[in-house]
């Protein structure tokens, strides 16, 4: 094929091919003459010419350019959408915490976030925010079954004390009748003030950054100081056995209000005559004291929930007679403060059988 028509097909509108010399004036190539040249020599010694126009190069640079400007743009609007949508499913749990959130402090206790995997950190985010909710739902339960409870308790007294008052101030006609009035009186304010005394204690109690000095306190020692100063009636007596000392880490008065409490409460649930018994000893690294009384006993399915806070067994018992229903959670309370435990075993005689452990002093 001639060199020319060789050329003419390899040329095409924006690049001239020259095979050979040009002869000046020829017009072989199709095309502009001017812009960028490109000589080359072939193995057999023909020369070879590239003639590329400027401006069309200018143009196919451009229509890359834009092509790549409008691909680029493509991929970040997609990339953003996709980060755009990947975000909102990824943070949909938290706006349902939100919206949880802002449901409970509604006063909706019932929400949870129930979450269907607890093994990513939304998910356990979301499962430690329902056990808070449960716990926070728990606390106000037992808050509000508290304040029932002494209002319950306080409303009792506070009538007596009033009644009483009242009797005084419609009729002052000396006599017996009046007597009674004033006695009823005293009795309603002691009743009041045991009552309020406990109320504060079971608060302090609660509080979790309370605080206590320790000292070493000889339980044995307390022991002997409760039964000696024992407020008995009906003939019921309270005595002593076990060893002559034991020693334990605590405090003095709180120790000495967990054994009044058992011995008060086991004197009050005693039948004329009997005897309540206070044992102290040293038994598998403990020091243990044990209450023992000879009334009716507790169920075996009641002794925890004797530890309750206004817990009677005896539903026709009243705080007139039967104590406040907070000596015994006080006395666990104040058990366990002092890494301790108190108890209500089974007893192989008649009546109850209440075990305080406590850890020897170091």
């Amino acid at each position: 094929m001639p060199a020319a028509d060789l050329a003419a097909q390899l040329s095409d509108r924006d690049i001239d091919v020259i095979i050979g010399s040009p002869v000046e004036g020829d017009d072989q190539h199709h095309g502009p003459r001017h812009g960028r040249e490109v000589e080359s020599t072939l193995a057999d010694g023909t020369a070879v010419t590239l003639l590329a126009d400027d401006h069309g190069i200018d143009n196919t640079i451009g229509t890359l350019l834009m092509v790549e400007a409008i691909v680029g743009a493509l991929a970040l609007a997609a990339v953003v959408l996709g980060a755009s949508w990947l975000t909102r499913r990824s943070l949909a749990p938290v706006d349902h915490m939100v919206e949880a959130a802002e449901q409970i402090a509604a006063g909706s206790r019932g929400t949870r976030l129930r979450p269907d995997r607890s093994d990513t950190e939304l998910g356990r985010l979301a499962t430690s925010f329902d056990a808070m909710v449960d716990s926070l739902e728990r606390s106000e339960a037992k808050m509000r079954r508290f304040v029932a409870d002494a209002s319950h308790e306080l409303r009792t007294p506070t009538a007596g004390i009033q009644a009483a008052a009242e009797g005084f101030v419609e009729d002052d006609t000396p006599g017996p009748e009046r007597d009674q009035r004033l006695f009823d009186l005293v009795a309603g304010t002691h009743r009041l003030s045991l009552l309020v005394n406990d109320l504060l204690n079971m608060d302090r109690l609660d509080d979790p950054h309370l605080t206590t000095d320790y000292e070493p306190v000889d339980l044995a020692t307390v022991a002997d100081h409760i039964v000696a100063t024992a407020t008995t009636n009906r003939g019921v007596t309270v005595e002593r056995t076990g060893v002559p000392a034991a020693p334990v880490s605590g405090n003095t008065e709180r120790l000495g209000r967990i054994l009044s409490n058992l011995i008060d409460n086991a004197v009050r649930h005693s039948p004329d005559d009997a005897t309540v018994t206070l044992e102290v000893r040293t038994e598998g690294g403990h020091v243990v004291a044990r209450v023992t009384d000879q009334g009716p006993g507790v169920p075996s399915d009641q002794r925890e929930r004797i530890f309750d806070r206004f817990t009677r067994l005896d539903s026709a018992r009243t705080s007139r007679d039967g104590g406040s229903g907070l000596g015994l959670a006080i006395s666990r309370a104040i058990a366990v403060e002092h890494g301790g435990t108190l108890v209500c075993e089974e007893s192989n005689s008649h009546g109850a059988h209440f075990v305080l452990r406590l850890p020897p002093a170091v």
